[in-house]
């Protein structure tokens, strides 16, 4: 199934590093890059029990591996313009 992805902001706050915000299938999502062999990558961050926003397991996360990569994928073509 596609994923409806829409992002309403994206800021760089470093060389390598961005936040975004937005929405896949109207669920609203905040994401934050890592740096992987080099390059910056999406990993979407999502309050715990605690209340402190993090990159959460698969097992607790409100989206799924599929709606992680659509908005990882999503957004990398976002940051490359």
């Amino acid at each position: 199934m596609a994923k409806a992805i829409l992002v309403t902001n994206m800021t760089q706050v470093g060389e390598n590093a961005f936040t975004a915000t937005g929405s896949c299938n109207e669920r609203n999502f905040l994401a934050k890059t890592i740096v992987y062999r080099g390059e910056p990558i999406f990993k979407v961050q999502e309050a715990d029990e605690e209340g402190k926003v993090t990159h959460l397991r698969m097992d607790v996360s409100t989206f799924d591996r599929g709606d992680r990569i659509a908005i990882a994928r999503h957004l990398k073509l976002v940051r490359l313009g």
